[in-house]
């Protein structure tokens, strides 16, 4: 079975009895994410009364929880990355309310669902504030299949929940936004200046609703300032891959081709003990622009030479970057055809893999490496998983417990 269908079938299968939960992004995001031949995240919304119970009964089948954001005042959800078995996907669950930043787009109390062919989906103005209003607060231009199916939605609510909803939406951004969403569910065509003002209210009713403080503290999304737009539809931290061996110039050609094909941009540094003043500027200047843009660097070479090539990394994207220590054996011989090696994330735990390494090991320790400083509550993590997961503590590097 396709990793994607399997993952679903997961889903339905793995969610205890009576928890409300939906697929995000209607049948066109769904339809996208099964056609993509890349690692994307699926979608989910999860009552927030009922998410630890969901994610509990998913974390067994997971790598690892990677990204928390657990502030009422900003948006709430958790991502999982996927075992090799369902491809190293990303599952990323909102629970509670529906929001772009700090921005409400549908209170909790508003959220219905509805059977799909693939489990439940969100219905009804919720479905409305996902397909369309989420688009346009992120600057987007939602495509016609996506506004007539939000258009779909809005004509089948209730007109009691529409009117509670464009009262929200008054109230988070103005008369003006929300007369503006009216009309576009009514037909209006969306313009370059409608987006525009879209994106400034979101800023504005982030700004209002969660503060100055915790748009700053959320500097770690941010990379050094530029975001990438990349396959992940994220942010990621620059990472160094650090391959030392006999065997680093197969390691590295894997790895180049395993990352671009996630969308990740690569590059490649010689570490050398001799290194000159210019061969000193170059991994200066690709350290800067792997700290603006998200790339991936990959250094090769004797131990002296990777020490010096990754000084400028650490001091040059601290906090945001993140080391993987890559191991090669030597020459498999008549006694160990198949010598281990060894992936080691320089903030996250060891681990003693088969050689050759897969594509598999290589996606999920990127994960773990780019997105874990996601998390924002460690003990709320900790309930989030099952007696028998982990979750990573990036302060000391060190898998805990999950309490129970």
């Amino acid at each position: 079975m396709n990793p994607k269908h399997s993952l679903l079938k997961l889903l339905r299968d793995s969610a205890p009895g009576g928890i409300h939960w939906a697929l995000r992004g209607g049948e066109v995001g769904l339809a996208a994410w099964l056609e993509s031949a890349s690692v994307k995240d699926v979608d989910l919304w999860v009552h927030s009364e009922e998410i630890k119970a969901f994610a509990r009964a998913l974390s067994p089948r997971a790598v690892s929880i990677i990204s928390l954001e657990s502030d009422p005042r900003w948006l709430r959800h958790v991502v999982l990355v996927m075992t090799a078995q369902f491809g190293g996907q990303l599952v990323d669950i909102t629970f509670g309310d529906l929001k772009v930043g700090g921005a409400l787009t549908c209170r909790e109390s508003l959220i219905t669902t509805r059977q799909g062919p693939d489990g439940p989906v969100l219905a009804g103005v919720a479905a409305v504030s996902d397909l369309l209003l989420r688009k346009l607060l992120r600057g987007k231009a939602p495509d016609r299949a996506r506004i007539a199916e939000a258009r779909a939605h809005w004509l089948a609510a209730p007109g009691e929940t529409r009117e509670a909803w464009l009262s929200d939406l008054e109230l988070t951004f103005g008369k003006r936004l929300t007369q503006d969403v009216r009309a576009i569910l009514n037909g209006r065509v969306i313009t370059r200046q409608c987006r525009l003002a879209f994106v400034l209210a979101a800023a504005r009713a982030s700004l209002r609703h969660s503060g100055l403080p915790l748009m700053v503290r959320r500097r770690r999304r941010m990379v050094m300032g530029r975001r990438r737009r990349i396959l992940l539809k994220r942010p990621v931290a620059p990472v160094l891959f650090q391959v030392s061996g006999v065997q680093g110039d197969q390691v590295t050609s894997l790895l180049e081709e395993v990352l671009q094909g996630l969308g990740v941009a690569t590059q490649h540094l010689a570490g050398r003990p001799d290194a000159n003043r210019l061969d000193s500027l170059r991994s200066v200047g690709r350290c800067i622009k792997a700290g603006l843009y998200g790339h991936a660097l990959i250094v090769t070479g004797d131990g002296t030479g990777i020490a010096a090539a990754r000084a400028p990394f650490t001091i040059l994207t601290w906090p945001f970057g993140r080391v993987i220590r890559i191991l090669t054996p030597g020459p498999a011989t008549a006694a160990t055809p198949r010598p281990p090696g060894t992936i080691r994330p320089a903030d996250h735990h060891a681990d003693t893999l088969g050689w050759p390494m897969t594509r598999a090991d290589i996606t999920e320790n990127y994960y773990l490496a780019a997105h874990r400083w996601y998390i924002d509550d460690m003990a709320a993590a900790r309930q989030l998983t099952a007696a028998d997961s982990t979750v990573v503590d990036p302060a000391t590097s060190e898998a805990l417990n999950p309490e129970v």
